[in-house]
């Protein structure tokens, strides 16, 4: 069996029940480490794989409470199909046997992250891993702000709106996607830039390579900015603040369930029209 196994859940009735199901079937089997999702910080915790019980927001919190090194994630989700918690609890608890068994080549997805640093006055302020977006906005007030672009430290554009997206292909189909990106498929390796209500008609998504780095220097703010990271860590800006960012050298492996695929969850979520729904 694999020798330690990291559970995070979610804090809701159905997870926590789920919790102690699983646990009481691993006891026996596996040098367990059951983490309460209260416990914000597991990096540094050692395992071979981490069940999260919850969805695709629970995984997007336990990568970032992992840092730099993420442990391998299965996805556990009580909800519809995710993007990202591929299992359901029924298919999991079929698996389960399966893939404790080291014997069992498990199939892995590769998601791209973000490395994210807030630069201020020549000290970093803020250093946070994305599996989603990185995002620098501006408040409720409906005032334009300057967000000055570059790209391996060449400029590229000021963008002059509401803010801008840097989002991994994982993170196409979520703020992103809201602000007209394009869908981008989870095997691809890329960032890409979305401004969000640009003053400008000809200011389209742009999507970088992996080897690029972003800088995004708040120019002009005459309202409060902040930057948001994956919708869960925020900071309020000042003028000449810089965020930085790059892909992360480690990314995350998801265990892939193999009745799940990437489309099912476009159907599933976007409602996209699968051949039963078109009618003669």
């Amino acid at each position: 069996m694999r020798s330690a196994i990291l559970i995070v859940s979610k804090h809701t009735e159905e997870t926590t029940k789920a919790c102690f199901e699983v646990e009481s079937r691993l006891r026996e089997l596996t040098d367990l480490r059951l983490v309460d999702q209260g416990s914000e910080n597991l990096r540094g915790v050692k395992a071979d794989l981490a069940i999260v019980l919850g969805g695709d927001g629970s995984i997007v919190a336990a990568q970032r409470r992992m840092g730099r090194y993420p442990i391998p994630i299965i996805g556990v989700n009580f909800g519809k199909l995710g993007f990202l918690a591929e299992y359901t609890y029924e298919s999991f608890s079929d698996s389960l046997e399966s893939i404790l068994d080291p014997a069992t080549a498990l199939d892995f997805r590769r998601r791209t992250r973000l490395h994210v640093s807030l630069r201020r006055d020549g000290e970093t302020i803020l250093d946070e891993y994305a599996l989603n977006d990185a995002v620098m906005s501006r408040s409720y007030d409906s005032r334009m702000i300057q967000i000055d672009t570059h790209i391996n430290q060449e400029f590229c554009t000021s963008i002059h709106g509401d803010g801008v997206i840097v989002s991994t292909p994982s993170g196409s189909t979520a703020h992103s996607l809201s602000a007209g990106g394009p869908v981008i498929h989870p095997d691809f390796d890329a960032m890409l830039i979305t401004a969000i209500c640009p003053h400008s008609l000809t200011l389209r998504p742009l999507m970088v390579s992996p080897r690029h780095n972003i800088a995004l220097h708040l120019a002009k703010a005459p309202c409060i900015v902040g930057v948001s990271v994956d919708g869960q860590v925020t900071r309020q800006l000042e003028v000449g603040d810089e965020l930085r960012i790059r892909v992360a050298q480690s990314p995350l492996e998801v265990v892939k369930a193999s009745t799940h695929t990437f489309f099912d969850a476009l159907r599933s979520k976007f409602h996209w029209a699968g051949h039963g729904n078109l009618k003669p």
